[in-house]
């Protein structure tokens, strides 16, 4: 709480982005697992509180809502980005597809950027 959740929320996601883009390159096996363990550790530091963020931004009777759509949401994109890969991995190889779904994710730091506090 000290530097608030937006700032917290946006570290995680620009970290997760950056961190993503470097693991599509391949230099070998310690080098993605590095920038995974990257990835992973900007996830724990933005998830949760963009989670708080889009259960506090609306309105009190709709935050329920906010909630479980955010948790649908989340659910439904891997999901989707499960299928996408397994239907494009011969095309693009495991580096596009990395790629891509981290592209994909790239825009969370714009509405962080114009969400409420």
């Amino acid at each position: 709480d000290k530097i608030g959740r937006k700032p917290t929320a946006l570290i995680g996601a620009v970290g997760m982005t950056v961190a993503g883009i470097l693991s599509s390159f391949d230099k070998g096996y310690w080098y993605f697992f590095v920038m995974k363990l990257f990835t992973g550790a900007f996830q724990g530091f933005g998830v949760g509180p963009a989670v708080v963020l889009s259960g506090e931004i609306p309105p009190i009777k709709y935050r329920a809502l906010a909630l479980s759509g955010n948790s649908l949401a989340y659910g439904v994109g891997i999901l989707i980005t499960g299928a996408i890969a397994y239907l494009t991995l011969e095309a693009y190889g495991w580096e596009g597809i990395v790629l891509a779904s981290t592209l994909a994710f790239s825009p969370s730091i714009l509405f962080l950027a114009l969400a409420d506090e």
